[in-house]
């Protein structure tokens, strides 16, 4: 830390809540939800796998709706997410653009978990993808979002349960302070 420099981190807002990591609904608030506590004291963050594994049977699509200035979406998902850092709980995600330094927040929509969603998100490695590219993803920037539908989903922010889907999400661009430790 001694060697450390100070650096300006984006946070996501969700009404008076925050989140550095990432907003969710669908499968990743179903799995929190199905983690069984014998699993994550022996397992750690294996037992979030296990718990996907055995989620992934019961997921359901849902319909979402979202509005950002840029554009409007619309279909059917096993998961959406709102992400701001490159982390899901200790598994770093493959998507070359995600920055909590760049003010802007990243929209994931997974809406199948076939093998084709999978080949997708790793082809969001390569900066150059497209959202046109993608058939089981939608993936976008933005600096602030509406969601439209669902509403009254359980949210899953960075790991923590609330009870209801708030509309209106927003970055908050270099909120916080934060030390970089320097190699």
């Amino acid at each position: 830390m001694l060697n450390g420099s100070v650096i300006e981190t984006d946070v996501g807002k969700v009404g008076e809540s925050y989140f550095m990591n990432f907003w969710g609904i669908g499968l990743v608030t179903k799995t929190s939800e199905n983690i069984k506590s014998e699993e994550k004291k022996r397992f750690g963050s294996i037992s979030y796998v296990l718990s996907t594994l055995r989620t992934l049977k019961q997921t359901e699509p849902f319909h979402y709706k979202i509005r950002s200035t840029d554009t409007e979406l619309e279909g059917e998902a096993i998961l959406l997410f709102v992400l701001n850092g490159r982390f899901i709980g200790t598994t770093e995600l493959p998507i070359a653009p995600l920055s909590p330094f760049d003010g802007k927040l990243d929209l994931l929509i997974v809406k199948d978990t076939n093998f084709a969603a999978f080949k997708e998100l790793f082809a969001l490695q390569d900066p150059l993808t497209e959202n046109e590219q993608l058939a089981e993803l939608e993936y976008i920037q933005v600096e602030s979002l509406e969601i439209v539908d669902p509403i009254g989903s359980k949210v899953d922010m960075d790991g923590e349960i609330y009870e209801e889907t708030t509309q209106i999400i927003t970055v908050l661009p270099g909120h916080l302070q934060m030390i970089q430790v320097n190699s």
